[in-house]
């Protein structure tokens, strides 16, 4: 049975198999899901849904068009009907998922088999309906509001619009693989698709390398196939090892390319890039101003943080925790590597936090962040604060997420810059929100407190007005809040002094996950500080927040993670699940935010004046892009060798296999070595295209050989020592035949024979690859 399935599925696939061959076909799918990755992860707009399905399915449907099709205006309108509505779909979201379609199937099996299905399910057709009905209703809704206001708003349009390009793209690549057999040609669109995505996201280079594997492979592919049916249409013997050949060589170029593209030095595209946003982030932004009063208003600007479900205002950030038990320290979240000087000079003392984004908005239920915020987008090591806290050390971190790619960049304290290019959410010029780039590895280069307790206790009380939002609380703070802040700092000498006894303070409260949320229209504060008396870090460090404004001092909760488990030999941090945090960070002039640790479940805070190595001026941009430009090189080598070094020994290893196994075939039938060393010329012979037949003698072969020199791309001296090479081989395994024994040629002078002649093959086969498809044709080979 086994047997005869895999005949089957053999014969199957040799009747669907593409002439050009399978490898031509893999090529273009592996460029088609290149592109939809990268469309996925550039997320040019949060709610486009994953471009794989169409990519994949405009691929298929342009290569049944090359082969079913003749007429190229047929094949273009079928390819724009059939792009429209695979578009609409798609943005609709109004494909089945395949539960609807196998429960709707093993209904209607039940009902033609007679039995009376239970209950009845949801039709595929009734699915698409609804889902298409309200894609129209919202289509609509954004239609009036732009009659009535200044313009679309919402993404729907664009999805649409991606999708088409995108559809066009992978229906032209299958197309023209078939029909015009090239492949620059083919996949030039997705080409322009992915490199102006890469372009002006800066982000997404790795991609690249795989779309060029796809093309080499592709063009490796095709011109095999041309080369075939050259050589077919004019009755000419080929070898099917050129196939084998023209591989060999692609393979290694691009290896080549993978191991040699990180030494090469980055093309700085970014004021191009800048300048494209700049132009463009007004239209955003009013965007962003008509769109509160207009029907169907869209999710928010892409990549806003209240949308990535960290805080909503209705609840706490970390309130997942509540109920959570020791199963959360299972759950590996992060590896944090620091490099051992770091460590070795922070102390034992150091205890990070992995901080993500900050929150300044307190609506008396949780945190939000305000409407409006600026968007700055920065390259790969560029830094986005103007204006630096006294009193700082820089700290690289190298993070690696193991299971979900956040779309936050982590750091410890101040996150400056990162080696890959980000967004910069900012209050205002030098209070960040977060940083965000949808990375799952990356190096972050930060500023870590290093300011001592004498230092903040002088740092005054003289506030910029921009942190005013940080000062400001909402009327459901009961006046008995206010009240308790002013008892526990009571006469505290300095603003720091004050935080430090308001942290002791709520550091006495117990620590507990296992607690209920506040009633509905109870203050969350005011129930954790006189009526819960008991909760989690989310709490301690909203109580530490309030009671700071309260007392005048611009405060604000940060939310990230704990430092997690430390590997001394490693440098390395292992962060759980467990150890999701949040925390509060007060501002104190010249040395800006500080974070203190209220929870009680956590160590409490130490501020040890250690060497600051940046001062209160702008930030030495050059030196942050130097450090980082090292960094990633340093990376992207490590990356390349981990893809590099498999392939060339996956490759060396089949090489070397397929060289045994031709050896072995020919020792197998040869009588001795002369005749050993002619089978090899031979085996050589059908490697340059030299046609043999059983009927040739040495002589008749060698003549072959001769007439293929004369036609040699190789300089004649390498050509006529060629021939005189083979003449003497020739010359000697006629002797060996049939001269007598006194006259034969040693066996054991066969090995240096061949040897020197080999040497010549290999040059001559080298100035073969070097020659041009031009010259060659012009030669007639």
């Amino acid at each position: 049975m086994a047997g005869w399935l895999a005949r089957m599925i053999h014969r199957i696939a040799r009747r669907i198999a593409p002439a050009e061959g399978w490898l031509a076909f893999l090529a273009l799918m592996v460029a088609a899901l290149v592109l939809a990755l990268m469309l996925d992860d550039a997320r040019w707009i949060r709610s486009a849904p994953s471009m794989a399905a169409v990519v994949f399915l405009s691929v298929i449907t342009g290569v049944a068009l090359a082969r079913f099709v003749r007429k190229a205006w047929l094949a273009a309108l079928f390819a724009i009907v059939a792009g429209l509505l695979v578009s609409v779909m798609t943005a609709a979201a109004a494909w089945p998922p395949l539960r609807v379609l196998i429960a709707s199937l093993f209904y209607w099996l039940s009902a033609m088999r007679g039995a009376r299905p239970e209950s009845a399910v949801i039709a595929p057709g009734v699915w698409i309906g609804e889902r298409l009905a309200r894609w129209q209703q919202v289509m609509e809704g954004r239609v009036q509001a732009s009659l009535s206001e200044h313009g679309i708003t919402g993404s729907e349009l664009t999805i649409l619009l991606l999708l088409l390009l995108v559809w066009f793209a992978g229906v032209w690549a299958g197309w023209a693989t078939l029909r015009r057999r090239n492949a620059l040609e083919a996949l030039a669109p997705m080409g322009i698709l992915l490199a102006s995505s890469i372009f002006f996201a800066g982000e997404g280079q790795p991609w690249l390398l795989f779309f060029m594997s796809a093309l080499l492979l592709l063009a490796v592919s095709l011109q095999s196939f041309s080369l075939r049916n050259e050589w077919e249409a004019r009755n000419v013997d080929y070898s099917p090892e050129i196939r084998f050949d023209f591989y060999l060589y692609g393979g290694i170029v691009l290896m080549a390319a993978l191991a040699l593209m990180p030494l090469v030095p980055n093309v700085r595209v970014r004021p191009v890039s800048r300048a494209f946003w700049n132009m463009v982030d007004w239209p955003f932004e009013e965007v962003a101003r008509n769109a509160e009063n207009r029907p169907f208003v869209d999710e928010g600007l892409p990549g806003e943080p209240a949308a990535t479900g960290i805080a909503t205002g209705e609840s706490m950030p970390r309130s997942h925790l509540l109920g959570s038990g020791p199963e959360l320290a299972e759950r590996p979240v992060m590896r944090v590597q620091l490099h051992e000087d770091d460590l070795l000079a922070l102390g034992s003392s150091f205890n990070p936090r992995w901080r993500g984004l900050t929150y300044s908005v307190y609506n008396g239920r949780g945190w939000v962040n305000p409407d409006r915020v600026e968007i700055e987008r920065l390259g790969s090591g560029e830094v986005w604060q103007r204006q630096m806290p006294a009193s700082r050390r820089s700290l690289t971190q190298v993070f690696d997420f193991i299971d979900d790619t956040p779309f936050w960049l982590y750091a410890a304290g101040d996150a400056m810059s990162a080696d890959r290019p980000y967004r910069a959410y900012l209050r205002s010029p030098d209070d960040a929100i977060g940083l965000e780039a949808h990375a799952a590895d990356y190096v972050a280069v930060s500023l870590v407190p290093a300011a001592g307790e004498s230092q903040l206790e002088n740092a005054g009380s003289d506030y910029p007005a921009e942190f005013d939002n940080s000062l400001a609380l909402p009327d459901s703070v009961p006046e008995r809040v206010h009240a308790l802040a002013t008892e526990i700092a009571g006469d505290a000498s300095s603003d720091f002094a004050a935080a430090m006894r308001i942290e002791s303070y709520l550091r006495q409260i117990p620590y507990n996950l296992e607690i209920a949320a506040p009633p509905p229209g109870v203050d969350a504060v005011d129930y954790f500080l006189f009526e819960n008396r008991q909760g989690y870090c989310d709490y301690y460090a909203s109580a530490m927040v309030v009671l700071a404004r309260s007392l005048g001092i611009p405060a604000r909760l940060a939310v990230g993670y704990a430092s997690g488990a430390l590997d001394a030999a490693t440098g390395q941090f292992l962060v759980t699940e467990a150890d999701a945090h949040s925390w509060p960070e007060l501002y104190f002039p010249e040395y800006g935010w500080i974070p203190f640790e209220p929870t009680a479940s956590q160590p409490a805070s130490e501020f040890i004046e250690q060497p600051a190595f940046v001062a209160s001026t702008v930030p030495d941009q050059g030196d942050f892009a130097t450090e980082l430009a090292g960094l990633r090189r340093a990376r992207l080598l490590k990356i390349a060798r981990t893809i590099t070094l498999p392939l060339v020994v996956a490759l060396l290893v089949i090489v070397a296999y397929l060289s045994w196994r031709r050896e072995r075939r020919l020792r197998r039938n040869a009588d001795n070595p002369w005749q050993l060393a002619y089978l090899r010329l031979e085996s050589w012979g059908e490697r340059f295209g030299i046609p043999t037949r059983p009927s040739y003698t040495p002589p008749e072969y060698a003549g072959h050989w001769r007439a293929w020199l004369q036609q040699s791309p190789a300089a004649s001296g390498l050509s006529d020592a060629a021939a005189r090479a083979i003449d003497e081989l020739t010359d000697d395994v006629q002797r060996r035949a049939y001269a007598p024994a006194n006259a034969r040629p040693a066996d054991k002078t066969a090995r240096a024979a061949w040897s020197r002649l080999s040497r010549i093959l290999w040059r001559l086969r080298l100035a073969n690859v070097r020659l041009s498809p031009r010259a060659r044709k012009r030669r007639g080979l």
